[in-house]
């Protein structure tokens, strides 16, 4: 996976759309399909070399196999969504923190590695993280979870116009900034309060300015602390019909921020997404 992963990235997202982008994932479920068929296959041999037991050996394959038929199913149902998808070669230069709705896609990663799209399916960003290298794919994700993190918010082009680093790991607080390595704020990480979960940002002079609130699994928001005014709102689960001549899941999440937001607001919101989704879809 971390070579089909890299193979892709080389052939660049700055011109990606949603099809591109499903194109890609099909690409993946066809190697994880091989993959599983290559083991099966050598598991089968091996029991059967050693116990002379055709029965013994069939059994052996069964997670493999089930693993086979899951990937081709799903192999199958995109390939049908690949052909409802607009075919187009326009490349756009665009930024995440231009507009105020995204869709949110993932890409296969030990860590988050988001893409953004605009609401007609063309890529305007992506966050992931900047330990790109293919240790990272090896260690334990209960390791990964403990090293520092620094992720990067880029535009279509590749260039930073975000970044959010923590020292701490999974617990840690995570310090926002801008293109220009400017600090805007910290993020406060997630405390369960009764059954919903709360996170906060406190702005450099040590107020706490914003707050996040985990309503369930496929919805948060972010408010103003002093006017309770909401400026992000995200979604999964729910998308309006016009949607989805560009984006055929209807699972796939929405991102929506309130008319006004201000860049930075943008890449508060964006910080809220790396603490909720890190564990999306990678």
């Amino acid at each position: 996976i971390w070579m089909v992963s890299m193979a892709l990235e080389n052939g660049g997202e700055k011109s990606l759309t949603t099809k591109h982008y499903y194109q890609k994932i099909y690409s993946i479920y066809t190697a994880e399909s091989v993959a599983y068929f290559v083991v099966g296959l050598i598991s089968f041999l091996i029991s059967w070399t050693i116990g002379k037991n055709v029965l013994l050996a069939s059994v052996v394959t069964i997670p493999f196999t089930l693993l086979f038929l899951f990937t081709v199913n799903c192999l199958v149902r995109l390939k049908f969504k690949l052909k409802k998808l607009p075919d187009t070669n326009e490349v756009r230069e665009a930024s995440p923190l231009n507009e105020g709705q995204y869709f949110l896609g993932f890409l296969p990663a030990p860590t988050l590695h988001m893409v953004i799209f605009s609401t007609d399916g063309y890529l305007v960003g992506t966050m992931r993280d900047k330990r790109d290298t293919i240790w990272m794919w090896i260690l334990p994700a209960f390791l990964l979870i403990f090293l520092p993190r620094n992720y990067i918010l880029t535009d279509s082009k590749g260039n930073i116009v975000g970044e959010y680093r923590s020292r701490f790991g999974l617990n840690g607080q995570i310090d926002i900034l801008n293109g220009n390595q400017e600090k805007i704020g910290t993020y406060k990480q997630s405390k369960q309060l009764g059954k919903k979960s709360a996170s906060s940002i406190i702005n450099p002079y040590g107020i706490r300015q914003y707050g996040g609130e985990m309503r369930h699994g496929s919805e948060f928001v972010v408010n103003q602390t002093y006017d309770k005014r909401q400026i992000i709102h995200y979604s999964c689960g729910w998308m309006p019909a016009y949607y989805s001549k560009y984006f055929p899941d209807p699972n796939m999440p929405f991102l929506t921020f309130t008319e006004g937001a201000t860049e930075d607001e943008k890449r508060i919101g964006y910080c809220f997404c790396l603490d909720y989704l890190q564990k999306q879809n990678h």
